[in-house]
């Protein structure tokens, strides 16, 4: 691995995630990664791919995951 490539358990520390939402992202290609197909290991992550998604706005990047997807809170209805 080279030094400005990360794991999938770096990379949901560094965006303080879930390893499932962290899965979920990489294998949707969210955020860009290279699958080895390994048990172990299973995803490469570049640094300069996880940058482009943080520069992104906050807005941007709640669309791209589905409302009540990884939380347990119900969406909320706007209907009474």
């Amino acid at each position: 691995m080279k030094p400005d490539e990360i794991t999938r358990e770096q990379l949901y520390k560094l965006l303080h995630i879930s390893k499932r939402k962290a899965k979920w992202m990489l294998d949707e290609g969210i955020i860009p990664c290279v699958n080895r197909g390994t048990k172990t290991h299973t995803y490469l992550i570049r640094m300069e791919d996880v940058q482009i998604y943080l520069e992104r706005s906050d807005a941007e990047r709640r669309r791209e995951i589905p409302t009540g997807q990884f939380n347990a809170r119900p969406a909320k209805s706007h209907r009474k």
